[in-house]
């Protein structure tokens, strides 16, 4: 499973560490239950550490979908998982 630390920015990976949130698994867990926007409700995520990490998780191929479909609330983040 990959680590938040190897997938993100230093600073956007601790905090999400301090909310649990361990590896890239884990947030997609949240993801899968509640929709992208959720990541938002957690502590220190604002709009920017937000973009980027949508951003991050696309280039490293994790997220399959487009990031304007994303941002525009069309996706509730259980369809969007690339399982390869």
């Amino acid at each position: 499973t990959l680590s938040l630390h190897d997938a993100l920015p230093i600073w956007l990976a601790n905090i999400l560490y301090n909310q649990d949130v361990r590896t890239v698994k884990d947030l997609l867990d949240i993801v899968s239950g509640r929709g992208w926007k959720s990541l938002l409700r957690i502590e220190g995520v604002g709009k920017t550490s937000y973009y980027h990490l949508l951003s991050k998780l696309q280039m490293i191929g994790v997220v399959d979908e487009s990031l304007d479909r994303i941002l525009a609330g069309c996706s509730n983040g259980s369809s969007i998982i690339n399982d390869g």
